[in-house]
C-alpha cells in the first residue's frame, strides 16, 4: 500500500488563506456602527482607508478617524460601536507595508499619553473580544477583520518558518496569529506541527484535537478537515506503538483505526482509500479487535459497488485470515467485478472454491491465472488439484479417463517448469507501480532470468511493458 499522506503546509492552508474582505458588515449583526453621527463619521474614514489599507492616504484617513474616537463621553450610548470601530484602526494599521507591531498614541492619534507606546495586536484583539462578549450574532462579522490580511502574514510566516526548522520563530508568529484568531484550525495545527518536532506527542495530540473540532465547523474545511484527521490517526498510532501497557496501546490504536476507517467512508473511491482502510486492518488485525475488523468489512459487503477492487481485496484478504471463507469468497468476487486481472483474487478464490468442492467454479479463475502470472508453478498445481476433484466425480469410464490424462498433462507441464515466480510486492501508485519478488531455480544449473512484466487496466489492456534480469541463481536457490 502507498503510504499515507500526512498534512502539508501547502494542503493545510489553501482553503483558508484567501484575502478576506474587511467591509462588509454581516446583515444579522446588531452593532450599529453609524449611531451617534461621530461614529458613523469615523466609520466613513475606516472604510475609505480599507478600501486601499496601503499608503499614505489611508494612515491619513485612519489618524482622522481616531481623532473622532478619542473621546469616550461622546460614545456613551454605544460603547460597543466604539470598540469595534478602534479594533478596525488597529487592524488596518497592520495592513501597512511595512506593518508597525507597535505606535505610540501621538502617532496613532489616540488617546491623552501623546508617549504611551500601543501594541496593535494585542489592542485590536482586546477590542474584538470585547465586542464578541457584547454581541456574540456578530461572530462572522469580526472573523472578517481577526482573519484578514494581518492574520495571514503571521499565520503564513509561521508555516514558513517551520518549513525552515525555525521552531521558535514559527511557534512565535503562531501566537500572533493565535492573538488575532482563536478560532483557526491552521493556528491550532501549526502549534501541533511545533509540538510534534520537538517531541512533546502530549502536546501535538491535544493541539491537532483541536484543529479538528474547529474546522468540522466549516463545511468549506471538509478536506482539511480530512487531512488532520489523518495525521491525527498517524501521530496516534506512532504514539500508541511506544507504549508499554498494552491495553493503553490497544486503546490508543482502536481510535487511530477508527479515525483511518472514517477518513476512507469520506471518500471509498479516492486514490487514498485502500490505503487508509490498509491502515485499520493492520491495526485490527495486531489487537485482534474482532468489532473493529467487522466496521471495516461489513459495508463493503452490504455495498461492494461504492469501493474499488484494491479496498475490496484487502477486506477479502482479512476475512480469509480469519477464516471467515464466505466473506472472503464473496468480497473475492466483488473484487474481480471491478477488476478481473487481480492475480491473488484469482488464485485464492480458486483456492477456497476447491476447498469447497467446487472445481467447476474455480476452473475459469485458474485458466486467467495461466495468463495472469504464467511464471508460476502453484497455478499449474491448483489445477491438477481441481482437474482430479473433477475426475473423481465423473462416473463414465472414458471421460475419466480423458480427464486423468488432462491432470497427468499439467503436471509434467508444472514439473518441467524451471522457475518459480513469486510476487511479495505490488504497489499501485497515482503514477507508475513498485513491484518486487524472488525467482527460485527450478533448474539443475546456475542461471539468470529475464521476465517480462506487463501492467494491465480494467479492461486487460497492456498500458506498459518492462523488464527485469535477476542475478544468477544456482540450482534450487532462491534470488530476489
Amino acid at each position: 500500500m502507498p503510504l499515507l499522506p500526512r498534512l502539508t503546509v501547502a494542503a493545510a492552508l489553501t482553503a483558508a488563506l484567501a484575502p478576506a474582505a474587511v467591509l462588509a458588515q454581516a446583515t444579522e449583526c446588531s452593532i450599529d456602527l453609524y449611531k451617534p453621527a461621530q461614529l458613523a463619521t469615523a466609520v466613513l474614514q475606516i472604510q475609505g482607508a480599507a478600501q486601499n489599507p496601503e499608503g499614505e492616504d489611508a494612515a491619513k484617513a485612519l489618524r482622522t478617524a481616531a481623532g473622532i474616537l478619542t473621546d469616550d463621553r461622546r460614545f456613551a450610548s454605544n460603547p460597543i460601536g466604539l470598540a469595534y470601530a478602534r479594533a478596525q484602526v488597529y487592524i488596518l494599521w497592520l495592513h501597512q507595508d511595512p506593518a508597525p507591531e507597535s505606535m505610540t498614541e501621538r502617532d496613532l492619534n489616540f488617546g491623552r499619553d501623546r508617549e504611551r507606546q500601543i501594541d496593535l495586536v494585542h489592542a485590536a484583539d482586546s477590542l474584538l473580544s470585547i465586542v464578541e462578549r457584547a454581541a456574540p450574532e456578530c461572530e462572522s462579522d469580526v472573523d472578517r477583520w481577526r482573519q484578514s490580511k494581518p492574520w495571514n502574514t503571521r499565520i503564513s510566516e509561521a508555516y514558513r518558518l517551520l518549513g525552515e526548522g525555525d521552531l521558535d520563530g514559527a511557534e512565535a508568529m503562531a501566537k500572533e496569529a493565535f492573538r488575532l484568531d482563536r478560532r483557526s484550525p491552521f493556528v491550532y495545527n501549526a502549534f501541533a506541527q511545533v509540538a510534534a518536532r520537538r517531541n512533546n506527542a502530549d502536546e501535538m495530540m491535544t493541539q491537532l484535537d483541536k484543529a479538528i473540532e474547529l474546522a468540522s465547523k466549516d463545511t468549506s474545511l471538509a478536506e482539511t478537515v480530512l487531512q488532520l484527521k489523518t495525521q491525527y490517526a498517524q501521530s496516534l498510532q506512532s504514539v500508541a506503538m511506544a507504549e508499554s501497557d498494552v491495553a493503553v496501546r490497544n486503546q490508543k490504536l482502536t481510535r487511530a483505526a477508527r479515525l483511518y476507517i472514517e477518513v476512507g467512508n469520506a471518500d471509498p473511491a479516492g486514490a487514498d482509500g485502500p490505503a487508509y482502510f490498509s491502515a485499520a486492518t493492520d491495526i485490527a488485525m495486531l489487537t485482534q479487535d474482532q468489532a473493529l475488523m467487522d466496521e471495516f468489512i461489513q459495508p463493503l459487503l452490504e455495498d461492494p459497488s461504492v469501493y474499488p477492487d484494491l479496498t475490496l481485496l484487502i477486506a477479502a484478504e482479512t476475512s480469509r485470515l480469519l477464516n471467515k471463507n464466505d466473506n472472503a469468497m464473496a468480497l473475492y468476487r466483488s473484487s474481480l467485478e471491478k477488476n478481473p486481472n487481480i492475480r491473488d483474487a484469482n488464485f485464492f478464490l480458486a483456492y477456497m472454491l476447491i476447498e469447497a468442492k467446487k472445481p467447476a467454479e474455480a476452473m475459469p479463475l485458474l485458466d486467467k491465472l495461466k495468463t495472469l502470472d504464467p511464471g508460476n508453478p502453484d497455478n499449474l498445481m491448483m489445477q491438477t488439484l481441481a482437474a482430479r476433484q473433477v475426475a473423481e466425480t465423473e462416473r463414465e469410464p472414458r471421460k475419466r479417463a480423458e480427464l486423468i490424462r488432462g491432470v497427468e498433462a499439467v503436471m509434467r507441464e508444472e514439473s518441467a517448469m524451471q522457475q518459480r515466480v513469486q510476487i511479495n510486492r505490488f504497489e499501485r501508485r497515482v503514477e507508475g507501480a513498485v513491484i518486487s519478488g524472488s525467482v527460485e531455480n527450478r533448474g539443475r544449473a546456475a542461471k539468470a532470468f529475464t521476465l517480462e512484466f506487463s501492467f494491465l487496466d480494467l479492461e486487460g489492456n497492456v498500458v506498459e511493458t518492462v523488464s527485469a534480469t535477476t542475478p544468477s541463481a544456482d540450482p534450487k536457490a532462491t534470488v530476489e
